[in-house]
């Protein structure tokens, strides 16, 4: 699962659903959209024509997807419509239904000047009963700083924390913090979040229940690791049923660029 970018990409156990931003007009953009195919894993070709999962919404930007066996929920920021100004989701079923036409609002952004959306960058994961949906949280923070925060969402497309104007799970409180994009995978029976502090140059982290509840010591996360760079990094974080592993970007002060690797948690076979 991608997230944190122009595209995401999902696998139900027969075919991939890719999510991508499409201008309504190449030539002179006006809205882009997110739009979505199915492609074959046999051939990699979409099965069927591409549609949009949020036809009424303004400028999205950067979603995320996951699948819970029986439809996928992607989540995606509105960054010009008034009335759905924030992150959004919607399930999407293995047909290409969207049976959510008013998105699920995790958080409504106040509209400002042009130019003043907080990017929310959402990440997704999925405990086998809900969804957990991840996110950097600007809103009314002070000038540069931001907040983990988080938000069950049912498999009927319900929100079980927080409303659109307050967080359902705040994960961190320092809201000083200069805060990175987060990103989540479901391991060992709880969610592990991970992010970047761009001042700090280390990653973070932080462990979530199925019951929503922040289960890891400390108001801020703990550290997992010294990035010694002032470059910001995307972690990334995926699991399996025994394990999970976290890859992040790393860049030295003369430029130079590396990768960094780190099992954080493993289960017994």
């Amino acid at each position: 699962v991608a997230s944190n970018t122009v595209c995401a990409l999902g696998f139900d156990g027969a075919q991939y659903l890719l999510v991508y931003l499409q201008a309504s007009n190449p030539l002179a953009v006006t809205t882009i959209q997110l739009s979505a195919e199915f492609l074959s894993p046999l051939t990699g070709l979409p099965t069927a024509g591409p549609f949009l999962i949020a036809a009424a919404g303004g400028n999205q930007m950067n979603p995320a997807l996951a699948f819970d066996g029986a439809n996928y929920l992607v989540a995606w920021e509105e960054i010009t419509s008034s009335a759905t100004l924030g992150l959004n989701a919607a399930r999407v079923s293995p047909a290409g239904v969207v049976p959510d036409p008013v998105p699920v609002g995790v958080y409504r952004e106040q509209a400002g000047p042009p130019g003043s959306y907080e990017g929310s960058f959402p990440a997704l994961a999925f405990d086998g009963s809900n969804y957990l949906v991840v996110y950097h949280d600007g809103r009314a923070q002070l000038s540069g700083g931001a907040t983990v925060s988080a938000a069950r969402i049912s498999l009927t497309g319900l929100l079980l924390d927080g409303t659109p104007t307050s967080p359902g799970i705040t994960v961190t409180s320092d809201k000083s913090q200069d805060i990175g994009p987060v990103n989540v995978a479901f391991l060992g029976g709880q969610y592990w979040l991970v992010w970047e502090v761009g001042v700090q140059n280390q990653l973070y982290g932080a462990q979530v229940s199925i019951g929503g509840a922040v289960t890891s010591p400390g108001a801020n996360g703990f550290s997992l690791a010294t990035n010694g760079s002032s470059i910001r990094v995307i972690p990334v974080v995926s699991a399996n049923a025994h394990s999970a592993l976290l890859s992040w970007d790393t860049a030295d002060n003369l430029g130079k660029f590396g990768v960094g690797v780190q099992a954080i948690f493993a289960l017994l076979p």
